[in-house]
């Protein structure tokens, strides 16, 4: 049973209703044997929204009788005694219902769906426009529970429905408004809450009385989020575009015309990541392509503009994409080969180093074995040539590694900032993509192997060579490593120092 079915059944007669945008009243005048029972008066207020305000006021000759409000509890004895006492047969009471309507947590009531639908349609776009901004702030959406059935239609942000029946709504427009507030700008609204998709019906009836206020306020605020500047007052509004050609132009409410294509371009627009770029471009190919007609006079040639426009914007930003693609993996490719590069060169130059060591120690030996002694001794003196021979290698080789290792770090220095320098150009997904440092610390690993193995063996045919020069020496070298301590087997030895 609707509210208002159940209203006449409680109080019947020819009684008076009418409901607005804010409040709802209901009057009749009853006899005294006409008057509900307490418990009905009660069931009646109890099956209504808790969140609205409503009071039953029963007055006789102008002076109140009785009053009943939802938010109050009920005197069942006080009502019940007052009847005994003071009415008779022939008393007429006076029956007024005032019902405050109140938003919560996105819903609103309509007690008489037609009542409601017909005091929206006969606001003015202005008065629509500050009642839909107030009754919208902070919200995601609005759903009007309509008291009655069969009711079941809305756009994507708010939902006019029946007890049973439900709209699928957006739940992103608090995101959207954001996006919008950062690029318009409305020079005498302080606070917008208002989108064009508030307004873009997506569920209909055949019949309804809001569809064109709806669309109209549709194309309205759509060229308000896509122009440079916007304002509005009771009689229109004034548009501005400053783009390559400064345009401007004043639409009156009473001129105000519903044209889809304005939708659609502002769906575009706002459509994803990009919004300040697209509007760039929109408001350029308005402001050229409105100087010969009106702003409400647009077809579907000027969306198909913008969108070849940034077709062309786009293949110039992917060229330029592609090529700072490109110019990064040249460098890490570059990288590779550099480490690489690094590494042959610290094993040339230990080589090297080895290999000249080694020649200078066997200029001592080709003369003995040349000579044709059977037993190979070396003097004190060419062994301690040799030792400090490999002193120096030993010293080459630090500094070697040294300049290995400042190269490694430049490399992981010049990646981390290059990859700092490209965070403004790409998105942080495509920064892990691009700048993947799997490969690159692979490669510094394996180099830094590469440098163990090379410093191994480097150690371990120095340390031969030592051990086999010092083995052949006239006063070889004892290494007591217990006392930690070097000796000579005589102290004969010229040129050595003994260390106690």
């Amino acid at each position: 049973m609707s509210f208002l079915e159940s209203l006449h059944s409680l109080f019947p007669g020819d009684g008076t209703f009418w409901e607005n945008r804010l409040n709802a009243q209901y009057t009749i005048s009853l006899d005294a044997d006409k008057l509900p029972d307490f418990k009905n008066i009660v069931a009646f207020l109890s099956n209504l929204p808790e969140r609205d305000h409503i009071a039953i006021t029963v007055t006789v000759d102008d002076e109140t009788f009785f009053s009943f409000e939802n938010k109050k509890p009920f005197d069942e004895e006080s009502w019940e005694t007052y009847l005994k006492n003071s009415t008779d047969e022939d008393c007429s009471f006076d029956i007024a219902i005032k019902i405050t309507k109140t938003k919560h947590l996105g819903h609103c009531t309509i007690y008489s769906y037609n009542d409601f639908i017909k005091d929206l349609a006969s606001q003015s776009f202005h008065e629509l426009i500050i009642f839909f901004n107030t009754l919208l702030l902070g919200e995601s959406s609005i759903i009007f529970d309509v008291l009655e059935d069969g009711k079941c239609w809305g756009t994507e942000h708010l939902a006019f429905v029946s007890d049973g029946a439900s709209i699928q709504l957006d739940e992103c427009r608090l995101k959207t408004l954001e996006a919008c507030r950062d690029n318009a700008h409305f020079l005498n609204f302080s606070s917008c809450n208002l989108l064009p998709s508030d307004f873009h019906i997506g569920t209909n009836y055949e019949g309804n009385p809001l569809t064109d206020k709806f669309s109209k306020l549709e194309t309205f605020l759509s060229i308000a989020f896509i122009s440079n500047s916007f304002s509005f007052d009771k009689e229109g509004c004034s548009t501005s575009f400053s783009a390559l050609r400064d345009f401007k132009e004043e639409i009156h409410f009473v001129d105000l015309r519903f044209n889809r294509h304005w939708y659609k371009i502002y769906e575009w627009a706002y459509s994803d990541a990009h919004i300040s770029d697209k509007l760039a471009l929109v408001r350029n190919v308005v402001s050229l392509n409105c100087k010969f007609k009106k702003i409400l006079d647009i077809d579907e040639t000027l969306l198909a503009s913008i969108q070849s426009n940034y077709l062309i914007y786009l293949k110039n930003n992917i060229s330029e994409y592609l090529t700072a693609r490109n110019k990064i993996g040249d460098y890490i490719s570059g990288v590779l080969l550099n480490l690489s590069e690094h590494i042959s060169n610290l094993s040339t130059s230990l080589t090297h180093n080895f290999i000249g060591v080694l020649a200078f120690s066997l200029t001592t030996i080709f003369p003995k074995l040349i000579s044709g002694n059977t037993g190979i001794q070396f003097s004190d003196t060419s062994r301690n040539i040799v030792f400090f021979a490999i002193a120096i290698s030993v010293i080459y080789l630090i500094f070697c590694v040294i300049n290995f290792n400042d190269r490694i770090l430049t490399i992981r220095e010049s990646f981390a900032a290059l990859k700092d320098n490209y965070t403004n150009i790409f998105s942080e997904v495509e920064l892990a993509q691009i700048f993947d440092n799997t490969t690159v610390e692979n490669r510094i690993k394996r180099a830094e192997r590469r440098r163990l193995q090379i410093i191994s063996i480097w150690f371990f045919f120095m340390l031969a060579l030592a051990c086999g020069i010092n083995y052949f020496s006239e006063h070889p070298l004892s290494f007591n490593f217990i006392s930690s301590s070097v000796s000579f087997n005589t102290c004969s030895a010229p040129f050595i120092l003994i260390p106690c």
